[in-house]
C-alpha cells in the first residue's frame, strides 16, 4: 500500500487548517465542571469531563486530548497519581487546579511535569486565558481534514483511514503515528522529536523514523509495535 504522492491542494488545505483543540476537565465538583466546560467551548474547544480518577484514567486510555485541565483532590485516585501516570505514556500539557494555602501539591504537579497551575477559587476566565497560553507555547493545536495520499485517506478530523474506500482499524498511537508521517513527508523524526510531539509517541527502538513515499498503513503499524 504505497502512500505515493499527495494531492498538493487537498495538502496545502490541512497543513493551513486546524481544529478545536480536544480538552479534557478532570474535577469531582459539578459547578466547576459546567462553567469551566461553557468558557472554553466557547472558545471553540471540544471538552469532556469526569469527576474521578477512575473515569480520568478510562478517558485518557480510549482517547487523545490536546490539554488537560485536572484537579489534585479526587476522589477514587489523587491527580498526582493521575498525572504520575500519565506523563509515563502522553505528553499532553496538563494544568492542575490545587486548593488556596496548599502550597506542596503545585510544586509537585510542576516537578511531576504540569505545565501551569490555577488556585481555588478561580476565575473561569483566566483559566481560559491559561489555556490559550499553554496551547500556543506547545503548539497543541491539531491538524484537521483530510490527507489524500493515492488510495490512502487520513481523516484527522474523524481520526479513520481508508484504503481503497474500505475502513482500517487502529488503534490510538498507530493513528498518531501514521498522521504525524504524513503530516510532514520526507521529514526524519528522532524519537526525542516524536515524543515531545502533540501526540507525545514515544518509539521506543529509539531509530530515526523516516516519512517518504514508501510509508505504509502496514510499516507504520509495525514501526510502532517494534
Amino acid at each position: 500500500m504505497d502512500l505515493g504522492t499527495p494531492d498538493p491542494d487537498i495538502l496545502t488545505q490541512n497543513l493551513l487548517a486546524t481544529s478545536p483543540a480536544e480538552l479534557l476537565v478532570i474535577d469531582d465538583e459539578p459547578m466547576v465542571r459546567e462553567v469551566v466546560s461553557r468558557y472554553l467551548e466557547q472558545d471553540d474547544h471540544r471538552v469532556t469531563t469526569v469527576a474521578d480518577g477512575p473515569s480520568a484514567r478510562d478517558a485518557l486510555a480510549h482517547h487523545s486530548f490536546d490539554l488537560i485541565v485536572l484537579d489534585l483532590m479526587l476522589p477514587g485516585v489523587d491527580g498526582l497519581s493521575i498525572l504520575r501516570e500519565l506523563r509515563r505514556t502522553d505528553h499532553a500539557p496538563v494544568i492542575v487546579l490545587t486548593a488556596r494555602g496548599d502550597e506542596t501539591d503545585p510544586i509537585l504537579g510542576l516537578e511531576l511535569g504540569a505545565d501551569d497551575y490555577v488556585v481555588k477559587p478561580f476565575s473561569p476566565r483566566e483559566l481560559a486565558a491559561r489555556v490559550a497560553s499553554v496551547l500556543r507555547r506547545s503548539g497543541s493545536k491539531t491538524p484537521t481534514g483530510v490527507l489524500q495520499y493515492g488510495s490512502i485517506r487520513i481523516d484527522q478530523t474523524t481520526r479513520e483511514v481508508h484504503v481503497d474506500g474500505a475502513l482500517v482499524e487502529l488503534t490510538r498511537r498507530e493513528f498518531d503515528l501514521l498522521a504525524l508521517l504524513a503530516n510532514a513527508p520526507r521529514q526524519v523524526f528522532t524519537r526525542a522529536h516524536s515524543c515531545s510531539s502533540r501526540s507525545g509517541i514515544r518509539h521506543r527502538s529509539g531509530r530515526t523514523l523516516r516519512p517518504s513515499p514508501s510509508t505504509s498503513v502496514t510499516s507504520a503499524r509495525s514501526s510502532n509495535q517494534t
